[in-house]
């Protein structure tokens, strides 16, 4: 198992010019530590903010600003998930699987 997140990538680059606040920032690294396989990160907001070490009005601002950018999406009511693109963990055919269920995946639910 291993952790992709390339410095010297585009997404990096848009990462460094988009990102407008350092709470953003910040949850965006805090969501990478804490995903599981799935990239998702289990929990309503005041107990994910708790396990982050971050207050409510921070998560709430980062997690807006990251949604906005389409790095991270609500995945159902308790989970959030972070683009594959960005980081994720395992082999390179865990990483299409998880490019597919992103690609699949809307706020609202599943496409169909």
């Amino acid at each position: 198992m291993w952790d992709k997140l390339m410095t010297d990538t585009n997404m990096a680059k848009f990462l460094a010019k988009k990102l407008n606040s350092p709470k953003a920032g910040l949850l965006l690294l805090k969501f990478m530590y804490h995903t599981d396989s799935s990239n998702l990160v289990a929990g309503v907001p005041v107990d994910i903010a708790k396990k982050f070490g971050i207050s409510l009005r921070n998560f709430t601002y980062g997690v807006r600003e990251l949604k906005g950018l389409d790095l991270v999406r609500k995945y159902s009511k308790r989970e959030y998930m972070l683009n594959p693109a960005v980081s994720y963990h395992g082999d390179t055919k865990r990483a299409f699987i998880l490019q597919h269920i992103w690609d699949t995946q809307t706020t609202s639910g599943l496409r169909e």
